[in-house]
C-alpha cells in the first residue's frame, strides 16, 4: 500500500497507462542485489525531480553529483563489491578505454564474434560460465548473445542489457512521455 508521501513522489508514473498503482507498489516490493563491479559517470546533479525517476537517489542527496548518489546507494546495497565514481562527462574514446580496464571485463570485436564465435568461446574459458555482455549498439548485443549461445551448447550462459525506457520510446512512439 502507497502511502499519502509516496502518492505525491511517483505521481508522475502512477498516471501511465499500464503503469499506476499496482506497478508502483510491485516496484516498492521489489528487492535488488548487486554484486560484482561497476563505475558510475554523470555529470548531473540530484534534483528533487529526480527522484521519482532515478530510485537510487533520496532527499538527502539533493545537490550531490548523481555519481556520488549511486555509488552510496549501490554500497549501501552491497558494500564489498568494487565502485568507482566518475563526477563528469565522458568521450566516446574514454568510455571504450574505461571499459576495456574495468576489472572482469573483456573487450571482444563483434566481428571476431561474427567471424568465428567457437574461438571466442575459446578465449573466453575461465570467465564463465555465466557472461552478460554490453555492446555499443543493441542489435549488436542480442547478436553476439545468439551466436555465442549456439557456438556454446549448454555449457554458457548468456544475456544482454536491455535498453531501458530511452531505448523502448524509440522503438515505440505510443510509450507515454513526461
Amino acid at each position: 500500500m502507497l502511502s499519502p508521501a509516496e502518492y505525491a513522489r511517483y505521481g508522475r508514473q502512477l498516471i501511465l497507462p499500464d503503469f499506476g498503482r499496482h506497478a508502483q507498489e510491485q516496484l516498492k516490493n521489489a528487492r535488488v542485489l548487486v554484486v560484482g563491479h561497476i563505475t558510475i559517470v554523470d555529470n548531473d546533479v540530484v534534483e528533487v525531480s529526480n527522484l521519482a525517476r532515478q530510485i537510487l537517489h533520496n532527499e538527502r542527496r539533493i545537490g550531490m553529483p548523481k555519481a556520488e548518489s549511486i555509488a552510496e546507494a549501490v554500497r549501501d546495497c552491497e558494500d564489498g563489491g568494487v565502485i568507482g565514481c566518475i563526477t563528469g562527462l565522458v568521450g566516446t574514446m574514454q568510455a571504450t578505454e574505461a571499459i576495456r580496464i574495468l576489472a572482469g571485463s573483456i573487450n571482444i570485436p563483434m566481428d571476431d564474434i561474427r567471424r568465428d564465435a567457437q574461438s571466442v568461446l575459446a578465449d573466453l574459458q575461465g570467465h564463465g560460465p555465466h557472461i552478460t555482455l554490453l555492446c555499443r549498439r543493441g542489435n549488436d548485443s542480442r547478436e553476439a548473445v545468439r551466436r555465442l549461445s549456439e557456438a556454446g551448447g549448454d555449457e554458457w550462459a548468456f544475456d544482454d542489457v536491455e535498453g531501458g525506457l530511452s531505448a523502448y520510446t524509440k522503438l515505440n512512439p505510443t510509450f507515454p512521455m513526461y
